[in-house]
């Protein structure tokens, strides 16, 4: 009599087991948010070598900054992403924050 009960348990048990765990809460499903429209903005790499400087540099787009304790020779930077339209583009020494360049930009889309 106890095998029985034993084999009606375990039944009973994986029919449980099967019927809840097919059962999907609301709760539980995947929900995605509405995509985000980023703002456009345009790609810049900028290539510094002054090598006669021997210190190292931030690089800021419109105050903003996008490159901090560079080095100053022979440097490649990966493709940036800055706003549109014009900006102010300034290298400042990294130990005191002095300017050392400032240039006009006009990022443009797709450009």
């Amino acid at each position: 009599m106890s095998k029985n009960l034993h084999l009606l348990l375990a039944a009973a048990l994986v029919t449980g087991s099967v019927v809840f765990t097919s059962c999907e809460k609301e709760a539980e499903q995947d929900v995605y948010p509405a995509p985000i429209a980023l703002p456009e903005s345009s790609r810049i790499k900028f290539i510094h070598e002054a090598y006669d400087l021997g210190i190292r540099v931030n690089v800021l787009i419109s105050d903003s900054l996008i490159g901090g304790n560079l080095p100053t020779v022979n440097f490649v930077s990966p493709y940036l992403s800055v706003p549109l339209g014009s900006q102010t583009l300034e290298w400042r020494n990294f130990a005191d924050n002095s300017s050392l360049f400032s240039a006009p930009v006009n990022p443009e889309l797709g450009k």
